[in-house]
């Protein structure tokens, strides 16, 4: 079963920790992952950029977009950003985006922080084998 690495702010991290954010969501202009790769069960690792993975989750369930106009992204926001908790800026700058993912997470856990080398700028990756020393 495939295993999810997501990078983001410690700010998201920080509330993905406390329970207060439930939801991962990811808005992009190219289909990338997790869009359409992402599935209800599987494992997302959470590394905070520039810094060490530090909890872990499992997909409760997963939406996607296709097509999205800045209307519909509003939408987005105003159904779900109860769940997501982004800022005014990350709702702003993603208007121009036409895929996006929708992540519920379940049984989240912090985890002994750990580093990992990653090259490249990718903030959603997919590891068959749960190895992520990229």
């Amino acid at each position: 079963m495939p295993c999810h690495l997501a990078i983001l702010k410690r700010k998201y991290l920080d509330l993905i920790i406390s329970g207060r954010k439930s939801m991962e969501c990811r808005l992009t202009r190219i289909p990338c992952a997790p869009f359409r790769q992402a599935a209800a069960g599987e494992k997302v690792l959470f590394k905070q950029s520039a810094g060490p993975i530090r909890a872990q989750a499992y997909i409760e369930k997963a939406l996607f977009f296709g097509r999205l106009t800045p209307d519909s992204i509003r939408g987005l926001r105003r159904r779900y950003n109860d769940k997501v908790c982004a800022d005014a800026d990350f709702w702003l700058s993603r208007l121009d985006c036409r895929y996006g993912s929708l992540i519920w997470l379940t049984d989240v856990t912090e985890i002994p922080p750990y580093r990992i080398r990653r090259k490249g700028l990718r903030a959603w990756i997919i590891s068959e084998d749960d190895q992520f020393d990229l």
